[in-house]
């Protein structure tokens, strides 16, 4: 590996005259790796002691270290909760069935989901009686304050760092890239830290740095692509890249993302949309797919193709000037609905949600607001629904999810979602080839 005051690079062959492969930021690689660690050990890193033995972390950074025994235990846990719920909802839609033959396939629903409840509680069991034959043992103490202060000390570094910390650094850390691209390095760290009188090896964590061995974001590249590249490819947000410019309003950054797009090829309306676009793997998917790179590793491979084919269709239309729609109050009914069962009494529904009988009557077909742009629905229609003092009951039902027989209880009103529907559960539309979305989408 060969160094700079700026860079860290990595040539083709141990020569001199050899070509550079990959040259990045020093700053860039602390942050990321430093970053990457961290939320390892927060979330579930592998920790090998130097005998093979393999355990897992399972608590935050500067607590105790588990195995993955634990993680099964909660993920059967999950399981068993999960087939109760479906087990109760099948038993809920045969006694609501209207004929015999839909009943006893709701309660063969119900009995399959209860032999696979049965069948995780037996597994569940045995696994609380398994022996635990890691080295460490199920828990044990590591020296976190070691390795925070480890860690902190490679965040803080610049390119200048004295011998005697640099030698420790690296027989604490072990960073390597285990490949490359034109675009990014990936990189593959280990952690040594001293627990219980032994070493415990952390990792593998993989990080993805840019690569400037071949992208160079020269003063006289327009400041539209610098910004593109920096929300779009590097992950900055928004707020971080208006501090960064001095601007006032995230719309002016918003305008540059625009410019970026359009010079890509993609249509205005679409790159328009795309500024206001809440969930960044979105955008970022459809700026690799535009400059032929590589698409973010977290997006599954389905929705890209969706999210792809959506954005750059010449025929794209998406009237509001945000990316999604206020969906508050059509989340609020939904939420009722689901309280009450998956079904309710349309007035009751409008009293307990205090909503004008022209929003529920809404809510259960398509329409188009005075704006010009059209509204799914979000609401089955149920009963007797004339006007007039001779109506019968009328009720909504929430739509069933064909994928994991859930309810898509999740308004989500984007252009990636025609239906205008998530199934929480599944974290798909209620519509069939549907792809699974991320979970980010349940946060907007």
């Amino acid at each position: 590996m060969a160094g700079s005051s700026r860079h860290r690079s990595w040539k083709v062959d141990g020569t001199i005259q050899a070509d550079i492969a990959a040259a990045m930021g020093v700053a860039d690689l602390h942050e990321t790796v430093v970053a990457d660690v961290v939320k390892a050990i927060s979330t579930g890193i592998a920790v090998e002691a130097l005998d093979g033995m393999v355990s897992a972390v399972g608590a935050p950074l500067g607590g105790l270290i588990r195995d993955r025994r634990e993680e099964r235990r909660e993920l059967l846990a999950a399981r068993v909760d999960e087939e109760r719920r479906k087990a109760a909802r099948a038993r809920r839609n045969a006694n609501e069935a209207g004929d015999d033959e839909l009943a006893a396939a709701f309660l063969d629903d119900a009995r399959a989901a209860l032999d696979r409840r049965r069948r995780f509680e037996r597994e569940l069991a045995d696994l609380d009686q398994a022996t635990d034959s890691a080295r460490f043992g199920d828990v044990f103490e590591s020296e976190c304050d070691f390795l925070a202060r480890s860690l902190a000390a490679v965040a803080v570094a610049d390119s200048k760092v004295p011998a005697e910390v640099n030698s420790a650094l690296r027989r604490i850390m072990e960073c390597t890239p285990v490949a490359m691209d034109e675009h990014w390095v990936t990189l593959e760290t280990f952690v040594k830290v001293p627990a219980n009188g032994m070493v415990a090896r952390l990792g593998p964590v993989h990080s993805r740095v840019r690569n400037r061995a071949y992208w160079k974001p020269h003063r006289d590249e327009p400041r539209h692509l610098r910004v593109a590249e920096a929300i779009l490819a590097e992950g900055r947000t928004l707020e971080e890249e208006r501090e960064a410019r001095g601007h006032n309003s995230p719309a002016a950054v918003r305008r540059e993302l625009v410019a970026a797009f359009r010079d890509a090829g993609l249509g205005v309306p679409a790159a328009r949309t795309l500024s206001h676009c809440t969930v960044p793997a979105v955008a970022a998917t459809i700026w690799a797919h535009l400059g032929g790179r590589p698409l973010p590793e977290d997006v599954p491979e389905g929705l890209a193709r969706h999210l792809v084919a959506t954005y750059t269709d010449p025929g794209f239309r998406w009237t509001p000037a945000w990316w999604a729609g206020d969906c508050r109050r059509r989340q609020r009914a939904l939420n009722l609905v689901a309280e009450a069962g998956g079904s309710m009494d349309k007035v009751l529904l409008e009293q307990r949600g205090e909503f004008p009988s022209s929003y529920t009557t809404r809510y259960t077909k398509e329409y188009v607001t005075n704006a010009g742009y059209s509204c799914p629905p979000i609401l089955e229609r149920s009963g007797d629904w004339t006007v007039g003092k001779k109506a019968g009951r009328a009720v909504v039902r929430l739509v069933d999810c064909p994928h994991c027989g859930g309810w898509a209880s999740k308004s989500l009103w984007v252009p990636e979602t025609p239906r205008g529907l998530l199934c929480p559960d599944c974290l798909r539309m209620p519509v069939e080839g549907s792809p699974v979305f991320l979970q980010d989408y349940l946060e907007v």
